[in-house]
């Protein structure tokens, strides 16, 4: 799964998870996109934490979005979460 704050041309300047041992992160600087992977690819329970992420408009305004990340065993419905103008696109 992957959030895209491409279509904002914001840059993301910090992310962090509350609970950051079931989840990693990996961050496309150029494009503002990131990438969740469950670490334990057979997840026997789902794991939920907070995913906060401080984005930078190009009018260097800071922006902070909050998103609960549940992450449960088998295969993803959705693709991509697109943020734009701080609503959620979600592309399945």
């Amino acid at each position: 799964m992957s959030i895209s704050f491409d279509k904002n041309e914001e840059i993301i300047a910090k992310l962090w998870f509350d609970n950051p041992s079931e989840i990693a992160i990996a961050l496309n600087e150029k494009t503002g996109i990131i990438n969740l992977e469950k670490l334990s690819k057979i997840l026997k329970f789902k794991a939920v934490t907070n995913l906060t992420i401080i984005t930078q408009s190009p009018s260097k305004e800071k922006i902070q979005h909050q998103i609960k990340v549940i992450a449960r065993s088998g295969k993803s419905k959705y693709k991509e979460v697109e943020i734009v103008n701080g609503d959620l696109k979600i592309i399945c």
